[in-house]
């Protein structure tokens, strides 16, 4: 007998930058730790990858419980596993316990353990609470999931034991916390009826709620618990409310007579006038959503025709509309801002989508839902960049889009917790959706072409490269100063502002102009190979609201030095380079580094590249059509 048998711990996580800290440090009695994330876009990998470089992160696109449970099980070396909750804390007798009990050679095969719930970090010990338990403990060889979508079950081949310790269960916060959460639950819930060809009736939507409340709050003393008790009661009986509500919209759309088309409206002014950062996002967003979900009606409402074409509407569920009669042609910001709704109405929109931060008015007395979609509130963050009159106009555009929106979309996190502190928007109507980038950033190019774009710009076999608008907030001085004094070449391509002219005059004083080259005019593929061939991908913007030219870069398998706080490592995942953007010495360094170090270089590259998937198209797509179809 193996008297010493060695412990996985286990853990699927999403977006626990609150947690992980605590839950690895308590896991650290185990001889190997492996979680299994969803994709998180907050700091948990950056957490672990810094913190904890012996934790073994593998990244899943979440569908189950269950299946994420036991993919979890199959990464494991050793057949003793726990299994806890990243909100979950095992006391120190807990931990001797568990030793104990796998160095026994005992002969059963899992173990429950009763967990004390806390609510707002206050323990409940009434509303049902007080009886909670599940498996945490148990053998791979004996055990696996079942294959139930939420609340999963360990089904056991063998005996099953019980712990004498209790853990503490940290699962929520707040209201706001418990609510999204359960709510998750219930989405997964209504799609296991739904498999079982369950319908609702006014039973489920009125009885089997109240009583859930009353059964919490009664029969199981939850008024006890006090302000927390009812709180808890109250938000579980909106999950069951809302479970057969997802149950009722799953039904509706398999008996749709359109089979569950859409037609949906765009604010297309950016998609038609934009060559760059909004108008890529608009272009692609319609372009990705018209080819993975071609069933839907695509309509892009265009203040005035295009003097040069950038979007081409080939698709034949794509449809550009221009304004009708004279008063709308020659006013046409009223009509984008106003009239446009009768329209809508016109053309049977039964969703419309601002894709820059602008919604008109009068489409909720049309009855047509809405989203709006928020980049950035750099205006608010640095309104130093820009004028007063930009500044009260864009707070006002942007408070009422989204004060008026069914639903905001956030370009990232960070977004998101700007557009809760500036504008007072509750987190609960913001969803945090990815922009991805185009196509061509994801090709492979031959040599040849390669080549071409080489010689073509006088590129020198080893740069620096840097793409973006050449101004203030996107600080390429500090870049410039960084390689003043290393042997290699910086490429700057972007649009021009007046913050060139101080960015040339420092390479003039310091006689770097043979080492910085400044290009623009690039098309799309030109721009693509120009990333392929680069060294290093160098972004050091004070601030975002995502950062695009990280992503493309990291599809471009390009190694990333960006800046260590803000949105970036949001975009560039937990292996690219960061530092802080003031400080030209440790940009200088990290520099230096990635080009001593080309084994470096590969492995951080082949990270990226896995880290970027999640911006995938296709991803991206069946977000924003849930979204819609929430609607």
């Amino acid at each position: 007998m193996n008297v010493n048998p060695k412990i996985s711990a286990l853990a699927i996580i999403l977006n626990e930058e609150d947690n992980i800290r605590d839950y690895l440090h308590n896991m650290s009695f185990a001889d190997e730790i492996i979680v299994v994330d969803s994709y998180s876009s907050d700091k948990t990998l950056s957490i672990i990858a810094e913190d904890f470089p012996h934790v073994k992160v593998v990244q899943r696109e979440f569908d189950d419980f269950s299946s994420q449970r036991n993919f979890a099980i199959g990464l494991a070396s050793n057949d003793w596993i726990t299994f806890f909750d990243a909100d979950e804390r095992v006391t120190e007798n807990g931990i001797r316990e568990i030793k104990s009990i796998v160095a026994s050679g005992t002969e059963e095969v899992a173990f429950w353990v009763k967990r004390t719930f806390y609510y707002s970090e206050k323990p409940m010990f009434y509303g049902g609470q007080n009886q909670d338990k599940a498996i945490r403990l148990f053998k791979k060889s004996k055990c696996k999931y079942s294959d139930k979508l939420v609340h999963e079950q360990l089904i056991s081949n063998g005996k099953t034991g019980i712990l004498k310790e209790i853990i503490h269960h940290y699962s929520f916060k707040n209201k706001e916390n418990f609510l999204g959460k359960r709510l998750q639950y219930s989405r997964l819930r209504a799609q296991e009826l739904f498999l079982r060809d369950k319908k609702p009736n006014a039973f489920h939507f009125y009885i089997k709620p109240a009583f859930r409340f009353f059964k919490h709050y009664i029969i199981e003393f939850g008024f006890l618990n006090g302000a927390q008790g009812i709180s808890l009661a109250k938000i579980m009986s909106q999950h069951v409310y809302m479970r057969y509500v997802y149950l009722q919209q799953l039904h509706e759309k398999l008996s749709a007579p359109s089979g569950g088309k859409l037609a949906i409206g765009y604010e297309a002014k950016r998609v038609f006038h934009n060559r760059t950062g909004l108008g890529n996002y608009s272009r692609d967003l319609v372009r990705i959503l018209s080819h993975f979900y071609p069933e839907n009606s695509y309509f892009l409402y265009n203040p005035k025709p295009a003097g040069k074409k950038l979007f081409t509407t080939e698709a034949e569920n794509i449809s550009e509309k221009l304004p009708t009669g004279w008063f709308n042609r020659k006013f046409y910001n009223i009509w984008r801002q106003f009239t446009i709704v009768s329209d809508l109405k016109k053309d049977g929109i039964r969703i419309f989508h601002g894709l820059s931060g602008e919604l008109p008015s009068g489409l909720k007395k049309a009855g047509i839902k809405s989203t709006v979609t928020i980049h950035d509130l750099i205006f608010m963050r640095y309104p130093e960049f820009y004028s007063y009159f930009d500044r009260k106009i864009h707070f006002y555009k942007f408070k009422k889009a989204a004060k008026n929106a069914d639903r905001v979309i956030a370009i990232s996190e960070q977004t998101k917790e700007d557009i809760i502190r500036f504008l007072s928007v509750p987190a609960s109507k913001i969803d945090v959706i990815y922009q991805g980038c185009q196509d061509v950033f994801k090709e492979s190019f031959t040599e040849t072409e390669k080549q071409a774009v080489a010689e073509k710009f006088h590129l020198p076999k080893q740069f620096v490269l840097n793409v973006g608008t050449v101004e203030a907030r996107k600080n390429v001085l500090i870049a410039v100063k960084a390689i003043k004094n290393i042997d290699t070449h910086l490429v700057i391509i972007g649009g021009e502002t007046a913050y060139t002219k101080e960015v040339k005059k420092y390479i003039e004083t310091h006689q770097l102009q043979e080492k910085v080259i400044f290009l623009k005019g690039l098309s799309s593929k030109e721009l693509a190979i120009t990333y392929q061939l680069a060294t290093i991908f160098i972004y050091p913007s004070l601030f975002e609201g995502f950062g695009i030219p990280i992503v493309e870069a990291l599809y471009s398998r390009t190694p990333v030095i960006t800046t260590n706080s803000g949105v970036f490592p949001e975009a560039g995942g937990p292996d690219s380079i960061y530092a802080d953007p003031t400080d030209s010495a440790e940009i200088a360094s990290k520099i230096e580094l990635l080009l001593n170090d080309a084994e470096l270089r590969k492995e951080i590259t082949e990270k990226g590249y896995m880290f970027v998937q999640k911006f995938n198209d296709s991803v991206i797509a069946d977000k924003i059509i849930t979204l819609y179809n929430s609607l």
